[in-house]
């Protein structure tokens, strides 16, 4: 089914409400965000490069479903 932008973000705004709802009522559980990558690298020899990759995840109490997010980035820092 294809939605229109509205109802997309009528449908977003209250995913997010109900989340926050959930976990303030002890229904959302989220383990701490793991980061990965802060400078310096001890795993490689990078040291012109700042990038993170953070991995958070969550479920939601009596559902058979859970939510596993990766997100990383990066940037060059600038020359000394």
């Amino acid at each position: 089914r294809v939605v229109t932008s509205d109802e997309f973000q009528k449908a977003l705004i209250e995913g997010i409400k109900s989340g926050f709802v959930a976990l303030e009522n002890g229904l959302f559980f989220a383990a701490p965000i793991q980061t990965l990558g802060l400078p310096p690298f001890p795993f490689a020899d990078v040291n012109d490069y700042a990038a993170q990759t953070c991995i958070k995840t969550g479920y939601f109490k009596g559902q058979e479903h859970f939510v596993v997010k990766v997100a990383s980035g990066g940037y060059p820092l600038e020359s000394t």
